[in-house]
């Protein structure tokens, strides 16, 4: 009773899913159809009829259209992910503040650059042709009465093999392509951004600083294991800082109330000449049991994880 009951009243998390994931597609028929044309709008070739077409209103509705479509499936992903596959925006540990999760950022930022492939790829190919061939009736091959022996079916099947290739080629490519943006000029913008959005809602740090980079991979496995010193973060109720920033301002620093400053802004500069240039973890990872005034240091201005 309750299947019969939902496939005419599908109302619950599976419905407004399937909901989200119909306006997904619909968006992309939609425009299909809006922009139907006979004939090509290329001249001489298919690039060079294209790129002024770029610049106007078609390709900005192609734009919009594919971008709402990525939003809407995007949002179907997140929502439907399971917990292990770690995709949630705000990720918290027992006694810790929020962070904000990467992961759903370049995935979001990896559904615009798909978004903005597919629109510029909807005008150069010149997606919404509609070829008219007054000799196709002529050569294409008929049967008895007449009736041609070419069926829906047969053009799906020959016309298939291709259309995934262009597919897997296509999604390859995007994927290469925001990897590439996102690692090298991105990453701080669509970060910063995220942090903004997100930061009203949630307890997260106030600074927008990266998450670890390369040199810092091995930071999980550090935590269980502090060596003498690796990386300082903000003091409690303030913002966080980079080693740079505590550079600069050390001689201000030294004149503050905290007992065990300087050992700490020491073992600090220490990590930075190693090649720790990441702030990440609300913790200084010193070894509290070698100096009693830098473990009340560390107790009094930094959070131990």
């Amino acid at each position: 009773m309750a299947p019969l009951l939902w496939s005419w009243f599908p109302i619950g998390p599976v419905g407004i899913r399937t909901l989200f994931l119909f306006a997904s597609a619909l968006t992309v028929i939609i425009l299909r159809i809006s922009q139907y044309h006979v004939g090509t709008r290329a001249s001489t070739s298919a690039i060079s009829g294209a790129l002024p077409n770029l610049i106007t209103i078609q390709a900005l509705e192609a734009w919009v259209a594919y971008t709402i479509s990525s939003a809407l499936f995007g949002l179907v992903f997140l929502w439907s992910a399971s917990a292990n596959s770690k995709l949630n925006w705000i990720s918290t540990m027992s006694g810790d503040r929020g962070r904000l999760n990467e992961r759903p950022v370049f995935l979001s930022f990896y559904l615009l650059v798909a978004a903005t492939f597919q629109a510029i790829m909807h005008i150069i190919c010149d997606t919404d042709r509609i070829t008219i061939d007054v000799n196709k009736a002529r050569n294409s091959p008929v049967t008895n009465g007449g009736a041609t022996s070419t069926t829906p079916l047969t053009v799906l099947l020959t016309k298939l093999p291709g259309v995934v290739a262009n597919a897997v080629m296509r999604a390859i490519g995007v994927y290469a392509l925001a990897v590439t943006l996102y690692s090298t000029i991105f990453r701080g913008a669509a970060w910063s951004w995220a942090m903004a959005f997100f930061r009203p809602f949630n307890n997260l740090p106030k600074s927008n600083m990266l998450p670890v980079d390369w040199p810092c991979l091995g930071l999980e496995y550090l935590m269980g294991h502090p060596p003498l010193y690796a990386i300082l973060s903000h003091t409690e109720g303030e913002d966080e800082f980079v080693f740079d920033d505590y550079q600069e301002g050390f001689q201000a620093q030294q004149a503050a109330p905290k007992p065990g400053l300087r050992m700490v802004l020491t073992a600090c500069r220490r990590a930075s000449q190693d090649g720790f240039g990441y702030v990440w973890v609300d913790t200084c990872v010193v070894d509290k049991s070698s100096s009693a005034e830098l473990s009340e240091a560390i107790n009094s201005m930094f959070r131990w994880y």
